[in-house]
């Protein structure tokens, strides 16, 4: 009973967690969508490559964001579990 309590506990957790990064992930992607428009629209330069993917760095490289495409997709069996 006590690990299903705790199994549970952080499952939901977790869970919590995953909704809020996956609304962060909505936030940033429609950020540099936009940076890249202001790019387009003011400077007439586009940053990133033909497959969609760029990264973004700050000014002193301490930090940086990347943004990758895949290539591929692949379909196969997939595991869902409670979380």
């Amino acid at each position: 009973k006590l690990e299903d309590e705790l199994v549970r506990r952080l499952g939901m957790g977790a869970q919590s967690l995953n909704e809020l990064l996956s609304q962060f992930k909505g936030v940033a992607l429609e950020q540099a969508a936009d940076f890249q428009a202001l790019l387009a629209q003011e400077y007439g330069t586009r940053k990133g490559g033909a497959q969609g993917n760029v990264t973004f760095k700050t000014f002193d490289g301490s930090m940086e964001m990347q943004i990758a495409v895949a290539k591929t997709l692949s379909l196969g069996p997939v595991t869902i579990s409670g979380c």
